[in-house]
């Protein structure tokens, strides 16, 4: 597995205002921000910030405080093949563009539906069609080809995608997902969990 990680210790993850191009390689299986960062920046001189299609997990961890797309970002793209984009319930500000006050469009292949931005609801894609989540509850998305789900967030929860539905994982001690073909499961560990993914199911 290639990996990204913001080491705990450090405090402020800037990409630099002279970068016009910010790119997860696509070898690239994981992209995790640390509990401990504080800020996480996308400067207003960023054109496009680009999450590859190979990525498996992104996420912006609960203690974060800040995490900023300035208003002159041409292109913020999460491929359809993402299997999880998480962004917990404590992030106290997530900012795609400031004039963004209205509702959130979510496409789907069977048809697109509107999410209210003003109660707080996301946007949760899938094949078979797309559903909104209440962020206000504690709701994300848990998108999966046989259709998505919303995850309560309150405890840490993240969804684990799988090709025959995805299911929710409470995560106190940071547990993560699993997937496998055939459905995925959540392993549990006091320091950090570790998936066996198999073409039959995951251990």
């Amino acid at each position: 597995m290639n990996l990204f990680v913001v080491p705990p210790s450090l405090d402020l993850f800037v990409v630099p205002p002279s970068l016009v191009l910010f790119v997860v390689p696509p070898s690239l299986d994981l992209f995790v921000v640390p509990p401990s960062l504080d800020l996480f920046v996308i400067p207003p001189s960023l054109d496009l910030f680009v999450v590859p299609p190979s990525l498996d997990l992104f996420v912006v961890p609960p203690s974060l405080d800040l995490f900023v797309v300035p208003p002159s970002l041409d292109l913020f793209v999460v491929p359809l093949s993402l299997d999880l984009f998480v962004v917990p319930l404590s992030l106290d500000l997530f900012v795609v563009r400031p004039s963004l006050s209205g509702s959130v469009c979510c496409p789907s292949f069977s048809g697109s539906v509107c999410c209210p931005s003003f109660s707080g609801s996301v946007c949760c894609p899938s094949l078979s069609g797309s559903v909104c989540c209440p962020s206000l509850s504690g709701s994300f998305g848990c998108p999966s080809l046989s259709g998505s789900v919303c995850c309560p967030s309150r405890s840490g929860s993240v969804g684990c995608p799988s090709l025959s539905g995805s299911v929710c994982c409470p995560s106190l001690s940071g547990s993560v997902c699993c997937p496998s073909l055939s459905g995925s499961v959540c392993c549990h560990s006091l320091s950090g969990s570790v998936c066996c993914p198999s073409l039959s199911g995951s251990v």
